[in-house]
């Protein structure tokens, strides 16, 4: 046996352990907000208590009345093993890809999770030895299952399937080893009292390693998604493009389509006045094609991506959007009404900045002529805090369908109002949080919606 001293150092060890791992996971899960994290964090904090518990800490600590803390143990034991079979299914994504294993393990964990509730009840009765034998042999399937299920995965090669193996294989062979020594097949040794212990621990280390390979992967295939959305974003910003150049073109197409008509009339009528009403018609039509070049010149320029953060002003930025988006807001009698207070210097990615601005005003618009809004208005000003600047883009348009509304930033969640790709809005969150250090809200107001950008790093105001 060991002495005290060196009792008390050994549980400090797998307390400090146990706690660090728990904190850690606890912290990447409301970081990721990946619930393999939760239910590591979960099976280690109960782990930690059957085992304080289980070797008399709780006790000597004289913190909980002893019959409470009686009745508390068996629970908390099993409860472990219900977290354990919950983490497999959320470790390994059993219930998309493998659901006849996760119907296994949830049939498991809901009988476990049952029979453990009528733990204070039996703890009174000469029931107490028969249901704990049930349980155990409960506890020994459902480890069993978990360790072949961990060879089955790693089979497949799953990211981090190997260590959880391991980690599920050692705490399987020791929890086999105490199940073995109850039923009197192996004679108690003093390593019995700490072997659930090293079991947990190892179990614990491995499946820590396992998450963190998981991790990686799940960084990758999120770096893999946004070039996927990236990509998406981009036909969706063509036909966006293709949109609004059928809108600029309407007017000058329309023009050379009477010049064209006036031109043919004259040569057609062999007029005497046929070169007089060439010079005069045909700089029109060369004014009119050019007029149509510059448009998609300027539309080529305003999506082209940025290289390099520069210098510009917020306003006049802004003005050159409406430019583009000129034909449109003509067509639904919009106004759009930018403050003073945009007259800032900017140091950031302009071309960036300059889509999110063309999302937001062109949903709006698209919104306005949905809903068939009469005398629709967009108001742009900002506001300072500490820093940095908050941009506001406030409309009339009805405001956002969705509950809650900020949820028409998740992708492929369309702004309900408009008939979009549903990837605008989630991209211009992305860009503000990726390239411009900042981040976007919505809020509905008392006439439309209000689209906030907090930005940092203002530059001196003209």
């Amino acid at each position: 046996m060991l002495t005290q001293n060196l009792e008390h150092y050994l549980f400090g060890a797998f307390g400090g352990l146990m706690l660090t791992f728990i904190f850690y996971n606890s912290i990447l899960f409301f970081t990721l907000k990946e619930k393999a994290f939760l239910y590591y964090t979960l099976y280690g904090f109960s782990a930690l208590l059957y085992q304080l518990s289980t070797n008399g800490v709780f006790y000597e600590w004289n913190i909980v009345p002893v019959e409470l803390l009686n009745n508390l143990t068996y629970p908390i034991g099993y409860s472990m093993i219900v977290f354990i079979l919950i983490f497999n299914s959320a470790f390994f994504k059993t219930k998309q890809y493998f659901p006849k294993i996760y119907i296994i393990t949830s049939l498991l964990a809901i009988l476990l999770a049952t029979l453990s509730a009528f733990a204070f009840y039996v703890q009174q009765t000469p029931y107490l030895y028969l249901y704990a034998r049930i349980l155990n042999i409960i506890v020994l399937i459902s480890l069993a299952i978990l360790f072949v299920s961990g060879l089955y995965f790693t089979y497949l090669k799953k990211s981090g399937a190997f260590f959880y193996t391991i980690g599920q294989g050692s705490f399987f062979i020791i929890i086999a080893y105490q199940v073995l020594l109850l039923i009197g097949v192996f004679q108690t040794t003093p390593f019995v009292l700490y072997a659930a212990m090293v079991g947990i621990l190892l179990d614990m280390i491995f499946l820590s390693i396992a998450l963190g390979y998981q991790l990686k992967y799940v960084m990758e295939e999120k770096k893999r998604n946004d070039k996927i959305i990236i990509l998406t974003s981009r036909f969706a910003s063509m036909g966006q493009v293709v949109g609004n150049i059928a809108h600029q073109w309407k007017v000058p197409l329309v023009r050379l389509g009477a010049l064209m008509m006036e031109l043919e009339a004259y040569i057609w009528s062999k007029s005497s006045h046929l070169e007089e009403q060439l010079i005069t018609i045909l700089p029109k039509m060369k004014e009119t094609l050019n007029f149509m070049d510059e448009t998609i010149q300027e539309f080529g320029a305003f999506y082209k991506s940025d290289s390099n953060k520069i210098s510009f002003n917020i306003a006049k930025q802004i003005e050159e959007i409406n430019h583009l988006l000129v034909a449109k807001i003509i067509a639904l009698n919009a106004t759009i009404i930018m403050e003073d207070s945009c007259k800032i210097e900017y140091h950031g990615y302009k071309n960036a900045f300059a889509q999110i601005i063309m999302i937001l005003l062109d949903n709006a618009l698209e919104v306005a002529k949905k809903r068939a809004i009469q005398a629709p208005y967009i108001r742009v000003f900002i506001s300072y805090y500490d820093g940095g600047f908050t941009l506001h883009v406030k409309d009339n348009c009805g405001g956002v369908e969705q509950n809650p509304v900020d949820s028409i930033f998740d992708i492929f969640e369309s702004d309900q109002r408009v008939n979009d790709s549903g990837l605008g809005l989630a991209i211009a969150r992305k860009m503000i949080r990726y390239k411009m250090d900042g981040e976007i809200s919505a809020k509905n107001t008392q006439e439309g919606a209000e689209f906030i950008l907090k930005l940092p790093f203002v530059y001196d105001i003209s």
